[in-house]
């Protein structure tokens, strides 16, 4: 159970199609329409807004990048929580 005012987010991007289904699963855990998101570019841009403006400090991992230009320009700004990315790369 996460302290009140934190959020932990846990993503595997071995491939895009993965990198994309996470967030868009996050995207549902933060109450947002996700059907309305008409592409993966959209999807991924709302994600990196919404964790932008959330005001709970958040960490937020991505496991196993497969290539790193996967999440390059993805990861949401380090403003008030932290990305974490590992990878075999």
């Amino acid at each position: 159970m996460e302290p009140q005012g934190q959020l932990s987010l846990y993503l595997v991007a071995e491939t895009p199609q993965q990198f994309l289904a996470g967030a868009r699963a996050v995207l549902e855990q933060l109450g947002v329409l996700v059907a309305s998101l008409r592409t993966p570019q959209e999807a991924i841009d709302t994600f990196c807004s919404m964790l932008a403006q959330d005001k709970r400090q958040w960490l937020l991992l991505v496991d196993n990048v497969g290539d790193p230009s996967i999440v390059e320009g993805c990861l949401p700004p380090a403003v008030p929580g932290d990305s974490v990315a590992s990878t075999r790369c």
